[in-house]
Protein backbone atom coordinates (compact mmCIF):
# COMPACT_ATOMS: atom_id res chain seq x y z
CA UNK A 1 0.00 0.00 0.00
CA UNK A 2 2.86 2.37 0.80
CA UNK A 3 6.60 2.50 0.62
CA UNK A 4 8.53 0.64 3.29
CA UNK A 5 10.44 2.68 5.87
CA UNK A 6 13.97 1.54 6.60
CA UNK A 7 13.35 -0.64 9.65
CA UNK A 8 17.06 -1.38 9.91
CA UNK A 9 17.83 2.15 11.10
CA UNK A 10 18.93 1.46 14.68
CA UNK A 11 18.79 5.14 15.61
CA UNK A 12 15.03 5.36 15.17
CA UNK A 13 12.25 3.82 17.23
CA UNK A 14 9.73 1.89 15.12
CA UNK A 15 6.08 1.92 16.17
CA UNK A 16 3.29 -0.47 15.25
CA UNK A 17 -0.43 0.38 15.10
CA UNK A 18 -3.40 -1.96 14.77
CA UNK A 19 -5.84 -0.56 12.22
CA UNK A 20 -9.59 -0.49 12.70
CA UNK A 21 -12.10 -2.11 10.36
CA UNK A 22 -11.83 0.68 7.73
CA UNK A 23 -8.10 0.52 7.12
CA UNK A 24 -7.94 3.32 4.55
CA UNK A 25 -9.59 5.72 6.97
CA UNK A 26 -7.26 4.67 9.80
CA UNK A 27 -4.21 5.26 7.60
CA UNK A 28 -5.49 8.65 6.41
CA UNK A 29 -6.22 9.67 9.98
CA UNK A 30 -2.76 8.65 11.21
CA UNK A 31 -1.10 10.61 8.40
CA UNK A 32 -3.21 13.68 9.17
CA UNK A 33 -2.54 13.57 12.92
CA UNK A 34 1.20 13.09 12.50
CA UNK A 35 1.70 15.28 9.42
CA UNK A 36 3.59 12.46 7.71
CA UNK A 37 3.59 11.50 4.03
CA UNK A 38 2.45 8.06 2.82
CA UNK A 39 6.04 7.28 1.85
CA UNK A 40 7.14 7.41 5.48
CA UNK A 41 4.95 4.51 6.67
CA UNK A 42 4.38 0.86 5.84
CA UNK A 43 1.02 -0.91 5.90
CA UNK A 44 0.90 -4.72 6.01
CA UNK A 45 -2.26 -6.70 6.70
CA UNK A 46 -4.03 -4.93 9.59
CA UNK A 47 -0.95 -3.06 10.84
CA UNK A 48 0.74 0.27 10.19
CA UNK A 49 4.45 0.82 10.88
CA UNK A 50 6.01 4.25 11.30
CA UNK A 51 8.61 6.19 13.25
CA UNK A 52 6.20 8.67 14.87
CA UNK A 53 4.52 7.87 18.17
CA UNK A 54 0.81 8.62 18.49
CA UNK A 55 -1.63 8.12 21.35
CA UNK A 56 -4.39 6.17 19.60
CA UNK A 57 -7.02 7.77 21.85
CA UNK A 58 -6.60 10.93 19.80
CA UNK A 59 -7.95 8.97 16.85
CA UNK A 60 -11.24 7.34 16.01
CA UNK A 61 -10.03 4.43 13.90
CA UNK A 62 -6.80 3.07 15.43
CA UNK A 63 -7.17 0.16 17.87
CA UNK A 64 -3.86 0.23 19.73
CA UNK A 65 -0.26 1.26 19.21
CA UNK A 66 3.14 0.65 20.68
CA UNK A 67 6.89 0.40 20.28
CA UNK A 68 8.51 -2.42 18.30
CA UNK A 69 11.13 -3.97 20.59
CA UNK A 70 12.63 -6.40 18.11
CA UNK A 71 12.02 -8.17 14.82
CA UNK A 72 13.44 -11.43 13.57
CA UNK A 73 12.95 -13.88 10.72
CA UNK A 74 10.35 -16.59 11.04
CA UNK A 75 11.82 -20.09 10.94
CA UNK A 76 9.48 -23.07 10.96
CA UNK A 77 10.37 -25.43 13.79
CA UNK A 78 12.55 -22.87 15.54
CA UNK A 79 9.95 -20.15 15.97
CA UNK A 80 9.03 -21.11 19.55
CA UNK A 81 12.66 -21.29 20.68
CA UNK A 82 13.51 -18.00 18.97
CA UNK A 83 10.51 -16.29 20.56
CA UNK A 84 11.44 -17.51 24.04
CA UNK A 85 15.02 -16.33 23.60
CA UNK A 86 14.00 -12.95 22.21
CA UNK A 87 11.40 -12.44 24.93
CA UNK A 88 13.92 -13.21 27.68
CA UNK A 89 16.44 -10.72 26.27
CA UNK A 90 13.84 -7.98 25.82
CA UNK A 91 12.19 -8.28 29.24
CA UNK A 92 15.57 -8.10 30.93
CA UNK A 93 16.05 -4.61 29.47
CA UNK A 94 12.63 -3.18 30.42
CA UNK A 95 11.36 -1.60 33.61
CA UNK A 96 8.42 -3.87 34.32
CA UNK A 97 5.80 -3.42 37.04
CA UNK A 98 4.83 -6.31 39.27
CA UNK A 99 2.08 -7.24 36.85
CA UNK A 100 2.32 -7.75 33.09
CA UNK A 101 0.59 -9.42 30.17
CA UNK A 102 2.14 -11.48 27.39
CA UNK A 103 0.44 -12.15 24.05
CA UNK A 104 2.27 -14.52 21.71
CA UNK A 105 1.42 -15.77 18.25
CA UNK A 106 3.00 -19.17 18.88
CA UNK A 107 2.18 -22.30 20.98
CA UNK A 108 3.96 -21.29 24.19
CA UNK A 109 2.73 -22.31 27.65
CA UNK A 110 2.36 -20.22 30.80
CA UNK A 111 5.00 -22.41 32.48
CA UNK A 112 7.49 -21.50 29.76
CA UNK A 113 6.68 -17.81 30.13
CA UNK A 114 6.97 -17.92 33.93
CA UNK A 115 10.48 -19.33 33.61
CA UNK A 116 11.35 -16.02 31.94
CA UNK A 117 9.34 -13.61 34.11
CA UNK A 118 9.84 -15.01 37.63
CA UNK A 119 13.61 -14.33 37.74
CA UNK A 120 12.72 -10.71 36.91
CA UNK A 121 10.53 -10.56 40.06
CA UNK A 122 7.32 -10.13 38.10
CA UNK A 123 4.69 -11.42 40.52
CA UNK A 124 1.70 -11.69 38.18
CA UNK A 125 1.90 -12.71 34.52
CA UNK A 126 -1.14 -13.08 32.28
CA UNK A 127 -0.70 -15.06 29.05
CA UNK A 128 -3.02 -15.10 26.05
CA UNK A 129 -2.16 -17.10 22.94
CA UNK A 130 -3.07 -16.70 19.28
CA UNK A 131 -4.93 -13.44 19.89
CA UNK A 132 -4.20 -9.85 20.81
CA UNK A 133 -5.33 -8.20 24.05
CA UNK A 134 -8.70 -6.48 23.96
CA UNK A 135 -9.77 -3.34 25.83
CA UNK A 136 -10.81 -5.49 28.81
CA UNK A 137 -7.31 -6.98 29.04
CA UNK A 138 -5.82 -3.49 28.76
CA UNK A 139 -7.94 -2.05 31.58
CA UNK A 140 -6.98 -5.00 33.76
CA UNK A 141 -3.28 -4.55 33.07
CA UNK A 142 -1.58 -1.77 31.11
CA UNK A 143 1.77 -3.45 30.50
CA UNK A 144 1.56 -5.81 27.54
CA UNK A 145 4.35 -7.34 25.49
CA UNK A 146 3.03 -8.95 22.31
CA UNK A 147 4.37 -10.93 19.36
CA UNK A 148 2.87 -11.18 15.90
CA UNK A 149 4.02 -12.79 12.66
CA UNK A 150 3.53 -10.55 9.61
CA UNK A 151 4.80 -12.00 6.37
CA UNK A 152 8.04 -13.79 7.20
CA UNK A 153 8.94 -11.51 10.08
CA UNK A 154 8.15 -11.84 13.77
CA UNK A 155 7.65 -8.61 15.69
CA UNK A 156 7.75 -8.26 19.47
CA UNK A 157 6.27 -4.98 20.67
CA UNK A 158 4.97 -3.25 23.81
CA UNK A 159 1.54 -1.63 23.70
CA UNK A 160 1.67 2.04 24.74
CA UNK A 161 -1.95 3.12 24.20
CA UNK A 162 -5.29 1.41 23.58
CA UNK A 163 -8.41 3.03 22.13
CA UNK A 164 -11.12 3.23 24.79
CA UNK A 165 -13.87 1.54 22.81
CA UNK A 166 -15.94 1.02 25.96
CA UNK A 167 -16.17 4.76 26.69
CA UNK A 168 -17.25 5.66 23.16
CA UNK A 169 -19.80 2.84 22.99
CA UNK A 170 -21.40 4.02 26.24
CA UNK A 171 -21.48 7.64 25.08
CA UNK A 172 -22.87 6.66 21.68
CA UNK A 173 -25.71 4.69 23.26
CA UNK A 174 -26.46 7.21 26.01
CA UNK A 175 -26.85 10.39 23.95
CA UNK A 176 -30.45 11.53 24.37
CA UNK A 177 -30.81 12.75 20.76
CA UNK A 178 -29.85 10.53 17.84
CA UNK A 179 -29.68 11.02 14.10
CA UNK A 180 -32.00 8.29 12.82
CA UNK A 181 -34.09 10.81 10.90
CA UNK A 182 -31.22 11.77 8.59
CA UNK A 183 -28.66 9.02 8.90
CA UNK A 184 -26.38 7.50 11.48
CA UNK A 185 -22.84 8.66 12.13
CA UNK A 186 -21.14 6.78 14.94
CA UNK A 187 -18.91 8.83 17.19
CA UNK A 188 -15.72 7.04 16.13
CA UNK A 189 -16.32 7.90 12.46
CA UNK A 190 -17.16 11.50 13.38
CA UNK A 191 -13.92 11.74 15.37
CA UNK A 192 -11.95 10.42 12.39
CA UNK A 193 -13.57 12.95 10.06
CA UNK A 194 -12.54 15.80 12.35
CA UNK A 195 -9.00 14.44 12.49
CA UNK A 196 -8.70 14.60 8.70
CA UNK A 197 -8.17 18.34 9.13
CA UNK A 198 -5.60 19.81 11.51
CA UNK A 199 -7.65 22.97 12.02
CA UNK A 200 -9.01 23.35 15.55
CA UNK A 201 -11.99 25.45 14.41
CA UNK A 202 -14.87 23.57 12.77
CA UNK A 203 -18.10 24.58 11.07
CA UNK A 204 -20.67 21.82 10.59
CA UNK A 205 -23.47 23.02 8.27
CA UNK A 206 -25.39 19.72 8.63
CA UNK A 207 -24.90 19.12 12.33
CA UNK A 208 -28.03 17.08 13.06
CA UNK A 209 -28.08 16.49 16.81
CA UNK A 210 -24.46 17.59 17.18
CA UNK A 211 -22.72 14.21 17.23
CA UNK A 212 -19.83 15.62 15.22
CA UNK A 213 -19.08 18.07 18.02
CA UNK A 214 -19.67 15.44 20.71
CA UNK A 215 -17.07 13.16 19.12
CA UNK A 216 -14.38 15.83 19.31
CA UNK A 217 -14.99 17.31 22.75
CA UNK A 218 -11.27 17.03 23.59
CA UNK A 219 -9.49 17.56 20.26
CA UNK A 220 -10.99 20.76 18.78
CA UNK A 221 -11.38 24.32 20.04
CA UNK A 222 -14.53 25.74 18.43
CA UNK A 223 -17.63 24.31 16.77
CA UNK A 224 -20.22 26.29 14.81
CA UNK A 225 -23.30 24.19 14.07
CA UNK A 226 -26.19 24.72 11.68
CA UNK A 227 -28.70 22.40 10.05
CA UNK A 228 -31.56 22.25 7.58
CA UNK A 229 -33.98 21.24 10.36
CA UNK A 230 -34.82 23.91 12.97
CA UNK A 231 -35.41 21.26 15.67
CA UNK A 232 -31.73 20.31 15.52
CA UNK A 233 -30.50 23.80 16.42
CA UNK A 234 -33.33 24.74 18.77
CA UNK A 235 -33.63 21.50 20.77
CA UNK A 236 -31.37 18.57 19.94
CA UNK A 237 -27.94 20.21 19.94
CA UNK A 238 -28.52 22.01 23.28
CA UNK A 239 -29.87 18.77 24.79
CA UNK A 240 -26.81 16.77 23.74
CA UNK A 241 -24.39 19.47 24.89
CA UNK A 242 -26.07 19.58 28.32
CA UNK A 243 -25.90 15.78 28.55
CA UNK A 244 -22.23 15.75 27.53
CA UNK A 245 -21.28 18.21 30.28
CA UNK A 246 -22.87 15.87 32.83
CA UNK A 247 -21.58 12.63 31.30
CA UNK A 248 -17.87 13.41 30.88
CA UNK A 249 -16.94 14.02 34.57
CA UNK A 250 -18.07 10.46 35.37
CA UNK A 251 -15.09 9.29 33.30
CA UNK A 252 -12.63 11.93 34.49
CA UNK A 253 -13.05 13.98 31.31
CA UNK A 254 -14.25 17.49 30.56
CA UNK A 255 -15.61 19.43 27.60
CA UNK A 256 -12.68 21.30 26.04
CA UNK A 257 -14.42 22.49 22.88
CA UNK A 258 -16.44 25.70 22.83
CA UNK A 259 -19.68 24.46 21.26
CA UNK A 260 -21.42 27.35 19.54
CA UNK A 261 -24.76 26.39 18.05
CA UNK A 262 -26.02 28.29 15.04
CA UNK A 263 -28.56 31.05 15.35
CA UNK A 264 -30.61 29.84 12.40
CA UNK A 265 -30.85 27.04 9.86
CA UNK A 266 -29.28 27.16 6.42
CA UNK A 267 -30.24 26.25 2.90
CA UNK A 268 -28.41 25.95 -0.39
CA UNK A 269 -29.28 29.53 -1.29
CA UNK A 270 -29.07 31.11 2.16
CA UNK A 271 -25.71 30.16 3.58
CA UNK A 272 -24.16 30.96 6.92
CA UNK A 273 -21.17 32.24 4.93
CA UNK A 274 -23.16 35.24 3.74
CA UNK A 275 -23.91 36.39 7.28
CA UNK A 276 -20.20 36.84 7.97
CA UNK A 277 -20.53 35.47 11.49
CA UNK A 278 -17.74 32.94 10.94
CA UNK A 279 -15.40 35.66 9.74
CA UNK A 280 -14.93 36.81 13.33
CA UNK A 281 -12.14 34.27 13.77
CA UNK A 282 -8.81 35.98 13.33
CA UNK A 283 -6.52 33.03 12.76
CA UNK A 284 -7.84 32.43 9.22
CA UNK A 285 -7.99 28.69 9.77
CA UNK A 286 -11.47 27.20 9.79
CA UNK A 287 -12.50 23.86 8.28
CA UNK A 288 -15.88 22.58 7.26
CA UNK A 289 -16.34 19.06 8.63
CA UNK A 290 -19.68 17.31 8.33
CA UNK A 291 -21.29 13.97 7.75
CA UNK A 292 -23.76 15.73 5.52
CA UNK A 293 -27.19 14.59 4.55
CA UNK A 294 -27.28 10.90 3.56
CA UNK A 295 -30.54 10.88 1.69
CA UNK A 296 -34.14 9.75 2.00
CA UNK A 297 -34.80 7.12 4.70
CA UNK A 298 -31.49 5.32 4.34
CA UNK A 299 -32.59 2.48 6.61
CA UNK A 300 -34.68 1.04 3.76
CA UNK A 301 -33.83 -0.18 0.28
CA UNK A 302 -34.34 2.71 -2.13
CA UNK A 303 -35.21 2.66 -5.81
CA UNK A 304 -32.84 4.23 -8.38
CA UNK A 305 -35.23 7.12 -9.08
CA UNK A 306 -35.16 8.21 -5.42
CA UNK A 307 -31.38 7.86 -5.25
CA UNK A 308 -30.92 9.99 -8.37
CA UNK A 309 -33.27 12.63 -6.97
CA UNK A 310 -31.29 12.76 -3.72
CA UNK A 311 -27.98 13.02 -5.60
CA UNK A 312 -29.33 15.88 -7.71
CA UNK A 313 -30.29 17.79 -4.55
CA UNK A 314 -26.91 17.05 -2.92
CA UNK A 315 -25.08 18.29 -6.00
CA UNK A 316 -26.86 21.64 -5.83
CA UNK A 317 -26.26 22.01 -2.09
CA UNK A 318 -22.57 21.14 -2.15
CA UNK A 319 -21.86 23.17 -5.29
CA UNK A 320 -23.37 26.17 -3.49
CA UNK A 321 -21.41 25.60 -0.28
CA UNK A 322 -18.11 25.08 -2.11
CA UNK A 323 -18.61 28.20 -4.24
CA UNK A 324 -19.36 30.31 -1.18
CA UNK A 325 -16.49 28.78 0.79
CA UNK A 326 -14.19 29.85 -2.04
CA UNK A 327 -15.03 33.47 -1.27
CA UNK A 328 -14.01 33.13 2.38
CA UNK A 329 -10.24 32.88 2.85
CA UNK A 330 -10.64 31.65 6.41
CA UNK A 331 -12.14 28.37 5.11
CA UNK A 332 -9.07 26.26 4.37
CA UNK A 333 -10.34 22.68 4.15
CA UNK A 334 -13.61 20.78 3.69
CA UNK A 335 -14.19 17.21 4.89
CA UNK A 336 -17.58 15.74 4.08
CA UNK A 337 -19.46 12.54 3.30
CA UNK A 338 -21.78 11.55 0.50
CA UNK A 339 -24.15 8.57 0.64
CA UNK A 340 -22.81 5.53 -1.22
CA UNK A 341 -25.57 3.04 -2.02
CA UNK A 342 -23.93 -0.38 -1.86
CA UNK A 343 -26.66 -2.14 -3.85
CA UNK A 344 -26.51 0.51 -6.58
CA UNK A 345 -22.76 1.05 -6.76
CA UNK A 346 -22.91 1.95 -10.47
CA UNK A 347 -25.17 4.92 -9.70
CA UNK A 348 -23.05 5.90 -6.69
CA UNK A 349 -19.76 5.63 -8.61
CA UNK A 350 -21.14 7.88 -11.32
CA UNK A 351 -22.18 10.49 -8.75
CA UNK A 352 -18.81 10.36 -6.96
CA UNK A 353 -17.06 11.00 -10.27
CA UNK A 354 -19.02 14.25 -10.60
CA UNK A 355 -17.54 15.81 -7.45
CA UNK A 356 -14.66 17.24 -9.46
CA UNK A 357 -17.17 19.14 -11.58
CA UNK A 358 -18.40 20.90 -8.43
CA UNK A 359 -14.93 22.38 -8.07
CA UNK A 360 -14.90 24.14 -11.44
CA UNK A 361 -14.24 27.84 -10.86
CA UNK A 362 -13.81 27.18 -7.12
CA UNK A 363 -10.75 27.65 -4.93
CA UNK A 364 -10.70 24.01 -3.80
CA UNK A 365 -9.24 20.75 -5.07
CA UNK A 366 -9.64 17.13 -4.00
CA UNK A 367 -6.99 15.49 -1.83
CA UNK A 368 -6.79 11.80 -2.69
CA UNK A 369 -7.70 9.81 0.43
CA UNK A 370 -8.42 6.35 -0.92
CA UNK A 371 -5.92 3.82 -2.16
CA UNK A 372 -7.80 3.37 -5.46
CA UNK A 373 -10.14 6.36 -5.58
CA UNK A 374 -10.26 9.99 -4.48
CA UNK A 375 -12.50 9.02 -1.59
CA UNK A 376 -12.74 6.40 1.15
CA UNK A 377 -15.74 4.08 1.46
CA UNK A 378 -16.67 3.62 5.11
CA UNK A 379 -19.22 0.87 5.60
CA UNK A 380 -20.49 -1.27 8.44
CA UNK A 381 -21.94 -4.76 8.35
CA UNK A 382 -25.61 -5.08 7.37
CA UNK A 383 -25.88 -1.51 6.10
CA UNK A 384 -27.35 -0.53 2.75
CA UNK A 385 -25.73 2.90 2.59
CA UNK A 386 -22.05 3.62 3.23
CA UNK A 387 -20.20 6.91 3.64
CA UNK A 388 -17.98 8.16 0.82
CA UNK A 389 -15.46 10.39 2.62
CA UNK A 390 -13.94 13.31 0.69
CA UNK A 391 -11.40 15.97 1.59
CA UNK A 392 -10.97 19.29 -0.24
CA UNK A 393 -8.17 21.80 0.34
CA UNK A 394 -7.76 25.37 -0.84
CA UNK A 395 -5.70 25.62 -4.01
Amino acid sequence: MTNTPDTNDKNQILYIYKLGHCQELAVAEYLSLTGLSPKSIRVVDDYLFGYTKLDVNLSGSLVYGGQVLCEYDFETGKNLINTQEQLAVILATLEIPKKMGVSLDCPITLTQVLKITKPLKIKNTLLINRTTPNIGHWKQNQFWVCQVKIGNINYIYKIDSYFDQEFWAKLDMALPCGDMKRGIINLKLARSLNNLTRSKNIWDPFCGSGRNMVSSFDIKNYFWMDDLAPICIDQEVPTNIKFLREFLPKFGKSLAVDAIKGSRTISASDSKFESGTLAGIDDKNVSIVTEGWLGTNITEQLIPATILKDYLWLSKVWKSIIDKASLQEFIQEIVFCLPYHLNFSNISDDHMSQVNSWLNDSKFRIIKLGDRTDYIIYKRAKTKVAHAVFKLVRR
